[in-house]
């Protein structure tokens, strides 16, 4: 009798090594910092064993070890600030990885800004992160780092899905960068005549913004996402395969990184726009077509920006040899703007939706929808498309030939 009853008492033990070794491997590896001071540094690695031990508890991940994932990452030499490269990818593939989280943790003042987000090794692509800011204090970063990882462990049901997950910075008062243009405020004339996407020609008035001088860089990209997704590779070329939401969370993530306050919250179709923070977003579709036309400083409706002549101020279809340019090769706007028309699309904020007649101020689109906008036209559009007022629209989701000019409040 005593046969089963042994057999009886070794199963559930079987049942758990199994359940155990059927969960996804992860693994958790080094956070970044903005310096290498011995304190960032030191509490860089102390959210890292924070985080591996909230992925523990949750229960839904078999982890990997520290010693092994560190001497799979020397023996690979796999870079972890680009873990999500495809060479990164196929090399963590072949060890059966399923996640991998990372993330990074900056000082601010005496603060932390702590990022942790999670790669799907499958897809090769971050499947959603969290942002949020905690106290330097051991007590405050241990409190800070199990709420932040609270929100991350629920959102993974989120999977495929950009979530932003922050709280707005303390106040700073930072300079504008050297690749910003100040667009001062005033009235124009939107919409075109060429289209019936284009019509009615109304009359909007927009507040004054910060404008990026130059479309996003993969080497800016990079330096703040950690991974570069575009087909045509250049440091100095335009990001492209770039998603709304991607394009959401760079702006965001950038954001953090320089000490102003985040323009986003939520996720998905929820993501909203705090209109009062200083941080970086992507520009309205009327302060797009705004600063496309010139703003107060072109006083010729020009058809595409900065010109009536598509060749001197952008790469389409017939001068773009079916691929990207450095930012900043042609003539750029009377606002000092490069490539407003063509190279890649640019995201804007809003949901498409048709115009309606009659003076507007700051207005931005429609309430829902199920695609946003993108302007300018690209390499690969006809001259028509890179039209100071031809307007674009595709799914949030959809990662094509899409890059985008960062807007900002003024920080007046």
């Amino acid at each position: 009798m005593k046969k089963p009853v042994l057999v009886l008492a070794f199963l559930p033990v079987c049942l758990a090594i199994f359940a155990q070794n059927a969960l996804p491997r992860l693994a958790v590896v080094e956070f970044s910092t903005n310096n290498r001071q011995e304190k960032t540094v030191q509490d860089a690695v102390m959210v890292r064993n924070l985080v591996e031990s909230q992925m523990i508890a949750s229960g839904k991940y078999q982890i990997i070890t520290r010693d092994e994932i560190d001497k799979l990452i020397e023996n690979q030499q796999i870079v972890v600030s680009s873990i999500s490269s495809s060479e990164n990818v196929k090399k963590l593939q072949l060890e059966n990885i399923s996640y991998i989280v990372t993330g990074s943790v900056d000082a601010i003042g005496g603060d932390y800004s702590v990022t942790v987000k999670i790669l799907d090794v499958g897809t090769g692509r971050f499947s959603h992160s969290a942002d949020d800011f905690v106290g330097g204090s051991p007590r405050e970063l241990f409190t800070g780092i199990r709420t932040l990882m609270a929100a991350f462990i629920a959102g993974t049901a989120s999977r495929g899905e950009q979530v932003v997950q922050t709280r707005p910075a303390p106040p700073v008062n930072a300079p504008v960068p050297a690749d910003m243009v100040r667009v001062e405020g005033g009235t124009f004339s939107m919409g075109g005549t060429m289209y019936d996407e284009e019509k009615p020609v109304h009359t909007v008035t927009v507040k004054g913004f910060y404008m990026g001088k130059y479309e996003v860089t993969q080497k800016e990209w990079t330096e703040v996402m950690g991974n570069n997704p575009s087909y045509f590779e250049g440091d100095n070329l335009p990001v492209e395969q770039v998603s709304w939401y991607d394009a959401v969370e760079y702006c965001n993530q950038r954001s953090v990184k320089e000490g102003l306050t985040p323009a986003y919250r939520g996720s998905g179709d929820g993501i909203t726009w705090d209109r009062s923070a200083n941080g970086y977003r992507l520009p309205s579709e009327p302060e797009w077509e705004y600063a496309a036309k010139g703003g107060n400083k072109d006083y010729l409706a020009y058809e595409y920006s900065g010109s009536n002549n598509v060749d001197s101020v952008g790469w389409y279809w017939d001068n773009s040899g079916e691929r990207t340019h450095p930012v900043g090769t042609k003539t750029p706007n009377s606002l000092g703007l490069y490539d407003m028309s063509g190279n890649v699309w640019e995201w804007c904020w809003d949901w498409y939706g048709g115009y309606t007649g009659g003076a507007q101020t700051d207005p931005v689109g429609a309430s829902s929808g199920t695609d946003r906008l993108y302007r300018g036209g690209s390499w690969g559009s006809t001259a028509r498309g890179a039209r100071s007022a031809y307007r674009y629209d595709d799914t949030p989701s959809d990662r094509g030939k899409h890059a985008w000019l960062p807007a900002r409040a003024p920080l007046v």
